[in-house]
């Protein structure tokens, strides 16, 4: 009789959420954990986990899988080419890493890596780090096994790819996915342009009123665009309304939302950014939006003049809501 060992694994590739979700799927899973690891303060939390990646510790059989195939399986359901990015969530808690409990780990980490990118299956290079495990921070009840308790919740995970190890060639897709590429992304496109001319302007009506003579010496109201089709959240929708304004109080900047309301208020980050591209962006908070006045503080020394576009992103949904340059 074969000895049952367990083992354990730790690994980051966006939110945990969806992570966790596919993964505890596999053959030889017993249990999974989200939490924080990798970062800069101990004891971290969902607010404060500066440095750490939203990872997931996997126990597993390794007499029934092992730690090369729950690597096989991470890379098939992850974008391991975009960096401190998976899907719309953006900065170092979601960047693509493997945390080695030691160099047998590193190694077969290493070459999985070698695989992935001899695959050609993603056009750009893997940019997955390999890190040491340090400590691994268990997250908040709430966050464990969310999709089992919010079935139908946001998740940016899907199964891309099936295993990189099926044949010593991984050069070339089946003729299935080429087909798909070919013809399934242009009928996606087509129907996401369609959704975004047509359909997300009924859900959409969030203005711009600059009310800060030092920034804008003439008042105005801009009609803002949405930059993401609303119609992709799906079930009831979440349309937002209100006013976005620029005020002074005691001396301290604030970008105000007025009379802001949202259906089930869904999670709202929301930046000032150079571009609509948001490669350069200030954060200015996260906040549980609902209804009525919503303050977020500018920093001390940010200027609206290098940072003129107002993003609304809604974590919920992984989408961004509008966009609004200020002047």
């Amino acid at each position: 009789m074969t000895e049952k060992i367990n083992k354990k694994i730790v690994l980051a590739g966006g939110c945990f959420w969806g992570l966790e979700d596919l993964i505890r799927t596999q053959p030889g899973v017993i249990a999974t954990e989200v939490g924080y690891t990798g970062g800069k303060n101990e004891n971290p939390t969902y607010d404060n986990h500066p440095g750490h990646a939203e990872a997931v510790e996997i126990e597993y059989d390794s007499t029934k899988t092992s730690y090369k195939n729950l690597l096989d399986f991470f890379f098939q359901i992850h974008n391991p080419t975009t960096l401190n990015q998976q899907g719309g969530d953006r900065g170092t808690s979601y960047r693509s890493a493997i945390f080695y409990g030691n160099e047998e780990e590193k190694k077969e980490g290493e070459d999985f890596i070698d695989i992935v990118n001899k695959s050609k299956r993603w056009k750009d290079p893997v940019v997955t780090t390999l890190e040491p495990l340090s400590i691994f921070y268990k997250a908040e009840s709430y966050h464990q096994d969310y999709l089992q308790k919010n079935v139908g919740g946001y998740t940016c995970h899907a199964i891309y790819f099936d295993s990189y190890q099926n044949s010593v060639n991984n050069f070339f897709m089946s003729m299935k996915k080429k087909l798909f590429y070919i013809i399934g992304i242009p009928i996606s496109i087509a129907i996401l342009s369609f959704a975004y001319y047509t359909i997300s302007p009924l859900f959409i009506n969030i203005k711009v009123d600059d009310l800060n003579p030092a920034v804008n010496s003439t008042s105005s109201t801009t009609s803002v665009q949405p930059t993401a089709p609303m119609n992709v959240i799906g079930t009831a929708g979440h349309p937002a309304s209100g006013t976005v304004r620029i005020v002074e109080a005691d001396g301290k900047k604030y970008i105000r939302y007025e009379n802001f309301k949202t259906i089930n208020g869904p999670d709202i980050y929301v930046y000032l950014a150079k571009d609509l591209d948001a490669k350069e962006f200030v954060s200015l908070g996260r906040v549980r939006a609902t209804e009525g006045n919503i303050n977020y503080e500018i920093p001390a020394g940010v200027s609206v003049n290098d940072y003129p576009y107002v993003l609304t992103w809604c974590e919920a949904f992984g989408v961004l809501f509008n966009s609004a340059k200020l002047f």
